[in-house]
């Protein structure tokens, strides 16, 4: 019988051990220590379980590299990476792929309402792009603990079909508009929207449907040796 494949052991840093890292569910990880998370992606038994770090920038990098799927700010980005403030949100998911260290790897980075918000996976010799433009909200009244909502929207939708396993089919394009118009939502009126009101939204909003001028859109960034991003290089397109 074929061996089961086990997550690399990575030794946790003294930073590693010291920092608090959260605990949603078991697949959701955020501000628990970071022990903790050594141990989920140890012992998970299983590299393509989708393990979520959603606790902001004070995850480690030896962890990061091995977490499957990563989703922080632009501001814990910039931190992550140490790069410039004005850094686009996409190069900033493009910079955490680029430190990943396992097949198909996700890497979001949300834009803090103002930016786009940029998700990236690795899939065989590309970095898969999406971009998607923050949902506008006209009297933005509740901004506190919308991060937490777009990770769970997210989450939800892009696992909704197979949730114990990372595999190429995750919808991750539906997933990404319905997490955020669910930020949408909540910032308006407080209150995590239910799916059929978000496909109400949606129709509502013809700007965001695919052919819109807010589209989410997709491309593919080669990953040949030696190969440096230059956003000259990318050929976003509406998702049709």
């Amino acid at each position: 019988m074929a061996k089961s494949k086990t997550i690399p052991e990575p030794k946790a840093s003294p930073a590693a051990r010291r920092t608090r890292v959260g605990y949603v569910s078991p697949s959701v990880l955020g501000r628990i220590p970071a022990e903790r998370v050594l141990d989920l992606l140890q012992h998970t038994g299983d590299r393509n379980a989708p393990i979520a770090w959603c606790g902001g920038g004070d995850l480690p990098h030896d962890l990061e590299a091995v977490c499957p799927i990563v989703v922080v700010n632009r501001e814990d980005a910039i931190r992550m990476l140490d790069a410039e403030s004005q850094t686009a949100t996409i190069e900033l998911a493009l910079g955490l792929s680029r430190r990943a260290k396992q097949a198909g790897a996700i890497r979001v980075v949300t834009g803090g309402g103002s930016r786009p918000i940029a998700l990236v996976r690795e899939s065989r010799g590309v970095w898969e792009c999406l971009e998607a433009d923050p949902v506008a909200v006209s009297h933005p009244r509740h901004l506190a603990g919308v991060g937490d909502v777009f990770a769970a929207r997210l989450l939800s939708a892009a696992l909704a079909e197979n949730p114990a396993r990372l595999t190429a089919e995750l919808p991750l394009a539906d997933a990404l508009q319905l997490a955020r118009f669910a930020a949408a939502g909540y910032i308006a009126d407080g209150v995590q929207p239910t799916t059929e009101e978000i496909e109400a939204a949606v129709a509502a909003r013809p700007e965001y449907r695919p052919q819109g001028v807010h589209a989410v859109r997709s491309w593919s960034v080669p990953k040949p040796g030696g190969f440096v991003f230059n956003s000259l290089n990318w050929h976003p397109r509406p998702l049709v």
